[in-house]
């Protein structure tokens, strides 16, 4: 089951919600990103950098020894639009993934200010297209 940033529990914009009514957020954040895009790699090694308190779990699914069976995703899906999975299985997917490693890195000001209306459409559709044409954009097509 893929469930939206805030897995349909809590408030529009208010952030990822734990299991047992927490605060917290279910880190570790598992997300599965494509090593073998250029533009990908530049956001995950950005991430990898400000993870400071190790919340994030960057895995790359492009060598061939990537397991889809272990992720419950196929390649073909994790490919079409970027995918993470939270500590406790919840499945996030698109700008939500984004919004959860901003805050997971300390960038929470970011992932809420991407929430206001109008940076929100513009997030979502700019993703999208990006999603659509990142390989092309990137020369593997």
């Amino acid at each position: 089951m893929i469930l939206s940033f805030d897995g349909g529990q809590s408030p529009a914009g208010s952030g990822p919600t734990a299991p047992h009514g927490t605060n917290a957020a279910p880190y570790p954040l598992t997300v599965y990103y494509d090593g073998a895009c250029p533009i990908c790699r530049l956001e995950i090694s950005l991430m990898r950098r400000l993870d400071r308190r190790g919340r994030l779990r960057l895995i790359d699914f492009a060598p061939p020894t990537f397991c889809e069976a272990e992720c419950g995703l196929s390649c073909e899906q994790l490919s079409a639009v970027i995918h993470a999975r939270w500590g406790d299985g919840r499945v996030i997917q698109g700008v939500d993934v984004l919004r959860a490693m901003w805050t997971a890195v300390g960038l929470g000001r970011l992932a809420r200010l991407s929430r206001w209306p109008f940076i929100d459409r513009l997030l979502v559709r700019s993703y999208a297209w990006f999603a659509k044409h990142r390989l092309r954009l990137t020369g593997r097509t």
